[in-house]
């Protein structure tokens, strides 16, 4: 396998576990927006934790984990000046 190969693998491995990401960030904000405006959530958090696990194990090197993911959505729920709560996060640690 020679490096343009390993490159092209990293790259898709890295669009998929990426995208996983931030489905799962937006999972959970649009969860979080449905609970303060009372209506229901809509996105199940499991199955896109689930996909997220996948696509980090296929992947060659991990350079982003899932505590980066964390400490972004930290980061946004800070400027939106809202706690990110434990029952938002849970299992992601």
């Amino acid at each position: 396998m020679n490096a343009t190969t390993i490159n092209h693998n990293w790259n898709e491995a890295n669009y998929r576990y990426l995208s996983a990401a931030l489905a799962l960030v937006c999972g959970i904000l649009e969860n979080h927006t449905a609970r303060e405006q009372n209506q229901p959530e809509e996105k199940n958090q499991e199955y896109l934790q689930q996909a997220l696990q996948e696509a980090a194990a296929a992947m060659p090197a991990q350079v982003i984990q899932l505590k980066h993911v964390l400490r972004a959505a930290q980061a946004e729920y800070t400027k939106l000046e809202k706690p990110l709560t434990d029952a938002e996060v849970g299992g992601w640690m």
